[in-house]
């Protein structure tokens, strides 16, 4: 008999039934209506870090590198790649990322090489900002 402040147990059947997984069958079209891709969103928290942040975060342990001088090399591609997104038109990491085109290339650091070639009206990427920043 069980107290009356406990529901009877469903026994360890009911748990395995519910552990079976159940096929879906149908085409695709019928597959996509009946479970429609889930929204990405625009923006996320890390998406919306200041720059420090993001320095911090990525120059920081798991990402830091026991070498100095890899680790050196790492900080500084680091600090041109947000450098470069934030030459980009946007107001997350994010949109800047989408904005730059570097979604649809096949290596997006040929953007960032284009970029940090001088050219008419584009100052060296190398600017003060660079060492400042970091």
């Amino acid at each position: 008999m069980t107290p009356a402040c406990q529901a009877p147990s469903a026994g360890p059947s009911a748990a395995v039934a519910e552990a079976v997984p159940q096929v879906v069958t149908g085409t695709g079209a019928e597959l996509l209506a009946r479970f429609p891709p889930r929204l990405a969103p625009s923006s996320w928290p890390g998406t919306r870090a200041g720059r420090h942040e993001v320095l911090a975060r990525l120059l920081a342990p798991p990402f830091a590198l026991a070498n100095p001088l890899s680790q050196q090399t790492r900080r500084l591609g680091l600090v041109t790649v947000l450098n470069w997104l934030e030459a980009q038109p946007g107001g997350t990491w994010q949109q800047r990322w989408l904005a730059s085109g570097a979604e649809g290339q096949p290596d997006w650091r040929s953007l960032v090489d284009a970029w940090r070639r001088p050219g008419p009206g584009r100052p060296r990427a190398s600017s003060p900002r660079t060492s400042a920043a970091a």
